[in-house]
Parts: C-alpha cells; sequence; structure tokens
C-alpha cells in the first residue's frame, strides 16, 4: 500500500540519510509496538493509533511518543 508513497531521499535535500524516510518511520514505529513487520515490505498496524480531538492532547501523546523513543533508542533520538 506504501509502495506508490515512497519518496526518494533525495527528494530532502536538509536530511543527511541514505535510508528513505517512510521506511524509517516504519521502523520506529516497530520500535514502538505500534506496528509489527511480517516481511521486508509488510508491516502490520498492531496498536489502535488515536487521533486527539484538541491540540494541547495531541502534543500532551507527542511528548509521550518522544520521550518512549529517547528510552527506545538513546543514542539516536535527542530533544
Amino acid at each position: 500500500m506504501l509502495r506508490n508513497h515512497l519518496i526518494s531521499p533525495s527528494s530532502f535535500p536538509l536530511i543527511k540519510s541514505h535510508a528513505n524516510p517512510i521506511w524509517e518511520y516504519l521502523h520506529l514505529l516497530t520500535k514502538l509496538r505500534v506496528v509489527k513487520q511480517l516481511s521486508s515490505e509488510l508491516f502490520m498496524k498492531v496498536t489502535e493509533i488515536k487521533f486527539h480531538k484538541n491540540v494541547e492532547d495531541a502534543l500532551e501523546a507527542d511528548e509521550k511518543v518522544i520521550h518512549a523513543l529517547q528510552t527506545t533508542l538513546p543514542n539516536k533520538i535527542q530533544a
């Protein structure tokens, strides 16, 4: 489903990475146990994704996600 949405890293000139940002994002979601990787190109959502009703709740949830990533990947994620 995402194959048509994968964008070349050259489309992101300010990001110095050879990896595709979409794949990187999917792997972060895997670390957070939001999705599970079933094969090299197949991911399945395993956790409900909540859409917040207001900005304050969304920002609070974002802070929790950032904290979880910092805990899971302390050398890669910096606030």
